[in-house]
């Protein structure tokens, strides 16, 4: 081989082999910033890979260098340029000298460059929350205040809870009752009371010492029902005006609260309307139900607590408010609600949902890396992981926003563990096109007999098994900047696909074999990086 086309490979190879480098540490420090945003804390780690490639790589420089100058340009050929003991020697330390830089780099470099603003993170240093809807004058609200409870408390601390009118047996009421002092109920239901409220009012102010444990237990409650007691409110007015100062709460297993034609109402931060926790029940029916400062959402079933909820309405008017949050169980039909400054949902690990003939509208803004109509984190500190199933039937879901500032807002986003999601028959309305976003963890999403469209993103951490089920369409593209680790498509042969860019797969089943029922539109559907046509 000529001595010219050897300089020029060499060359190649070296300025090739620099800038794949300088690849690997941006893509690493883009998977640092992503392990940060889902653990939140900067204490993590990356995969010893990361660092077996940087010293690879940082070899192959250093050895191509060191070869270009010890054959003087390729005037000698390999076998007398390795002839002298000690070239052969400098050659070795060469390549360990360059493998120890790689990794000298990597340590030095990933975690010390600024942010970087990719448009799937950007992540910022407060979580912001703007609460206008479209059209009207924007607001930005900062809290400092703490973050909404971890997903599993160590410990239940509903024996704190305390009233000013203790019930403890069974006891008919129709008089108001109010607190107005902080960390005291107005009425605490104690284990083994049977209590009913027909006709009533409950008041209740004083804000909580702890936010914490207001949201976390439901402590400072305006009705608090213990384990092993049970509430009836039929009729009923509740409203509380502090900060940390849920509705009404029912806290441990055995508790049970039954709400029907009443109006239910928060209008402090760190407030949420209705509570089920550690294996509470919550049963509501026609009630008005409504939070208006914020983090507070309307309902919240957590720690195997579970709320099934009929008719009435729920309303958040708070920044980072949302209108179903937790990891419990959820039940709601012929439902209607609004969430002017937060999502539709809020879930965490385990979350069970079930939606059904529900009209609901958010804004799906909560904080920056947080957006979403149906926000779903399955991620857990601990490592119990466990699968969440989200069930929405006959449904009417809108976003009004398009997005949070250059951050689009997808009807659903999954950060990590396991998510089905079963959509079937329901009306969509996503302003920002984005139909699904996978950050992380496998999602499974089913459409039965629905039409969907826009674009599903899926990152390099995630996968998606995406199938279209009887007569369903879907209208957009997936995957289309090839970034997900794995993205499986089925289609029946009743269903329908229209493409409205390239499509890339890891495997694609069409029991159209004839693939009649998919409109290319010009662009292509990529399995493997082949396409199928």
């Amino acid at each position: 081989m000529r001595r010219n086309v050897k300089n020029y490979l060499c060359v190649l190879l070296l300025i090739s082999t620099v800038y794949f480098m300088s690849m690997t540490y941006l893509r690493a420090e883009e998977t640092r910033t992503r392990l940060i945003r889902i653990e939140r804390t900067e204490d993590v780690s990356l995969p010893t890979g990361w660092y077996l490639l940087t010293a690879a790589q940082g070899l192959i420089i250093f050895v191509d260098a060191f070869y270009l100058i010890a054959s003087k340009g390729n005037r000698k050929t390999f076998k007398q340029t390795m002839e002298s003991v000690p070239v052969r020697v400098i050659g070795g330390l060469s390549a360990l000298g360059g493998g120890s830089a790689g990794i000298m780099l990597s340590v030095g470099l990933i975690g010390a460059m600024p942010a970087l603003e990719m448009p799937h993170l950007n992540l910022p240093e407060e979580k912001v929350a703007q609460g206008e809807p479209e059209g009207e004058e924007e607001q930005t609200y900062v809290f400092p205040v703490p973050e909404l409870p971890p997903l599993m408390p160590v410990e239940n601390l509903a024996s704190q809870a305390n009233g000013v009118l203790v019930i403890s047996d069974a006891q008919d009421l129709s008089e108001q009752a109010i607190s107005d002092q902080s960390d005291i109920s107005a009425i605490l239901a104690a284990p083994g009371a049977q209590l009913s409220l027909v006709g009533s009012s409950i008041v209740k102010s004083g804000d909580a010492s702890s936010p914490e444990n207001a949201m976390a237990y439901g402590l400072n409650a305006g009705l608090f029902v213990r384990e092993g007691a049970a509430a009836n409110i039929m009729g009923s007015l509740l409203s509380t005006a502090a900060n940390g100062s849920p509705g009404a709460a029912a806290n441990g297993s055995g508790a049970v609260l039954s709400i029907s034609d009443s109006n239910i109402s928060t209008s402090g931060a760190f407030s949420p309307a209705v509570m089920s926790l550690f294996q509470g029940s919550v049963t509501c029916g026609n009630d008005q139900i409504s939070t208006s400062e914020a983090q507070s959402p309307v309902l919240v079933a957590r720690a195997n607590g579970s709320i099934n909820a009929s008719g009435g309405g729920l309303y958040a008017y708070g920044p980072q408010s949302t209108l179903i949050y937790g990891d419990g169980k959820f039940e709601l039909n012929s439902v209607y609600g609004q969430s002017s400054g937060g999502s539709l949902m809020f879930l965490q690990n385990g979350a069970e949902v079930s939606l059904n003939g529900c009209t609901m509208s958010a804004s799906g803004l909560y904080s920056d890396g947080l957006e979403g109509g149906i926000y779903i984190n399955g991620f857990d500190e601990n490592g119990r992981e466990k699968k969440m199933m989200v069930n929405l039937n006959s449904n009417s879901l809108s976003l009004t926003q398009s997005g949070n500032g250059d951050i689009p807002i997808p009807m659903f986003h999954t950060v990590g563990g396991q998510t089905q999601i079963n959509l079937s028959n329901s009306s969509l309305r996503i302003p920002s096109g984005l139909f699904g976003y996978v950050e992380g963890g496998k999602t499974e999403m089913n459409l039965d007999m629905q039409s969907a469209y826009g674009s599903y993103v899926v990152d390099g951490a995630a996968s998606l098994n995406l199938q279209l089920l009887n007569s369903s369409s879907y209208t957009g593209i997936i995957n289309t900047e090839n970034t997900g680790a794995e993205v499986n498509l089925h289609i029946d042969a009743s269903s329908t696909l229209s493409l409205t860019g390239d499509i890339y797969l890891s495997s694609f089943t069409d029991d159209q074999t004839d693939y009649s029922n998919i409109a290319f539109n010009g662009y292509m559907i990529y399995v493997q990086g082949n396409p199928i046509l």
